[in-house]
């Protein structure tokens, strides 16, 4: 068991990988094409399908159409690619580099356009998992796989874990059993299930972060889940702070909160009401509120059924 004596300050920079990921992209294209400023959402903040695929460790490419259209494109280490909002929308995912695979970890089926690999992905599509907070655990001598995730808050799914990278996945067993900052680190990455690790679904980490985390906020768009009651930070500690819990077989929170007094009414009236509901606003992380995180919520919509 590791344990750390002192409260560690990690700042994710993600204003230069943005900066980095522009100058890419006006490179890749031809002198006369502008970056679509459609590309950066309604209120300023970045593209969230860019950010993920920068999260994930793509390098993204904005590219012309036959038509005169841009879109962009997430390339990623193995030279495999996807259109960004498709891989944000879980609809396609990167092939698990085989020189880079963490020994005794399973891959991810290879997108190479061949019919396995398409219907693996049409199949299982992957989640795009943002900022969620889990305690990793360390399976029993012998086991047939040698650690899992307890997702947080408790009861929201036990699921194997593994890192993208041999050096992620150094983090990942250096955290196993940890306690202190080190107990429930954050993830960035993306989820698969129907895959051969603890119970049947995989947690592919392209990036773990423990301690205070200070990152520039990232667009929630659409959103779907429930707003619910936590006690995260509370005082006393029986006082209800709204959550929102993802839709979907894992239902991790955040922190929610808005600064305009009318959709705060309206999550006070939501919560706990079980009903599906879309939000837009920002996350951020490392933030003393649910699970580290906060949702600012600008927008929300209710969905029928």
């Amino acid at each position: 068991m590791k344990t750390s004596p002192t409260c560690r300050m990690q700042v994710l920079v993600v204003t230069t990988c943005l900066l980095l990921s522009a100058c890419t992209a006006a490179n890749n294209a031809s002198p006369t094409e502008a970056v679509d400023p459609a590309r950066e959402s309604a209120s300023g903040l970045p593209n969230p399908a860019s950010v993920f695929c920068q999260v994930q460790g793509g390098r993204l490419e904005i590219r012309t159409d036959t038509q005169g259209g841009q879109f962009g494109a997430c390339i990623f280490p193995d030279s495999s690619e996807c259109d960004e909002w498709a891989f944000y929308r879980g609809e396609c995912f990167p092939a698990y580099p085989d020189e880079s695979q963490p020994e005794g970890k399973t891959p991810q089926p290879k997108q190479d356009g061949s019919d396995a690999g398409i219907a693996a992905q049409e199949q299982h599509p992957a989640q795009p998992v943002i900022a969620w907070v889990g305690h990793i655990s360390s399976t029993p001598a012998g086991a047939q796989y040698d650690d899992f995730v307890s997702l947080m808050p408790a009861g929201s799914g036990e699921i194997g874990i593994s890192g993208m990278t041999p050096e992620v996945e150094a983090q990942l067993v250096a955290l196993r059993d940890g306690a202190g900052v080190e107990e429930f680190p954050m993830f960035w990455g993306s989820l698969s299930c129907s895959v051969p690790d603890y119970g049947g679904c995989q947690l592919l980490v392209r990036e773990v972060k423990f301690g205070q985390i200070l990152v520039e906020p990232i667009a929630v768009d659409g959103w779907q889940g429930s707003v619910v009651c936590s006690h995260f930070n509370s005082t006393p500690s029986n006082v209800c702070r709204n959550a929102f819990a993802l839709a979907g077989n894992f239902p991790v929170w955040y922190g929610l909160w808005s600064a305009d007094p009318d959709i705060l009414a309206q999550l006070e009236n939501l919560r706990d009401s079980g009903q599906t509901v879309q939000i837009w606003g920002q996350l951020l992380a490392g933030v003393p509120d649910g699970n580290g995180t906060q949702i600012q919520v600008d927008r929300i919509d209710g969905i029928d059924g």
